[in-house]
């Protein structure tokens, strides 16, 4: 998500991004490699303590005496200076766990879908009961219809709707 502001007193316009560091971390050109490697690597780690993750930049920016809502989004989504990483607790509601464990016991299945990051979708699924503890990133299909966990390969990034369709059907397929 982006923003254009305009500061009163100087009359200057600012471009404001924030969103996935997927996404924020490649606009930050205008911030050292070695900053946006080190940031990298704070958001790892808040991840996988289940922290959702958020980053954000911003640039000085020129409208040239053109309307805010006529710029592209990709004049504005470029060369930021990266202003932050941040990571959030987002605790679950009370008895999530019981509600999942009892959704189980009567023979629903369960599914997480979610945008979080890989590594904080993991973390979550384990501290809800939905993923096991010490399961790996990956689990067989058919060994998941008997204890009701399906786990995809958490450290893959799937942006294109078309191949995650195609996951979930591939795993329904394979469940029956």
């Amino acid at each position: 998500m982006s923003v254009i502001v305009k500061n009163e007193q100087d009359g200057k316009h600012y471009a404001y991004v924030k969103g996935a560091d997927s996404s924020v971390f490649p606009m930050c050109t205008a911030t050292s490699k070695d900053i946006v490697d080190r940031s990298e690597k704070h958001v790892e780690d808040m991840a996988m303590k289940g922290l959702r993750t958020l980053c954000y930049g911003m640039k000085e920016f020129d409208l040239a005496g053109r309307d805010p809502m006529d710029v592209e989004v990709s004049e504005i989504e470029k060369d930021l200076s990266l202003l932050a990483a941040t990571g959030v607790e987002d605790l679950l509601q009370e008895n999530v766990k019981d509600c999942i464990e009892d959704f189980r016991a009567a023979g629903i299945s369960v599914w997480m879908l979610t945008g979080d990051k890989g590594l904080t979708a993991k973390e979550i699924g384990v501290s809800c009961g939905l993923i096991p503890a010490e399961s790996s990133a990956q689990a067989d299909p058919t060994a998941a219809a008997s204890s009701g966990n399906v786990i995809f390969d958490f450290e893959e990034t799937l942006i294109d709707p078309t191949i995650i369709f195609e996951k979930l059907n591939k795993f329904v397929e394979e469940s029956k």
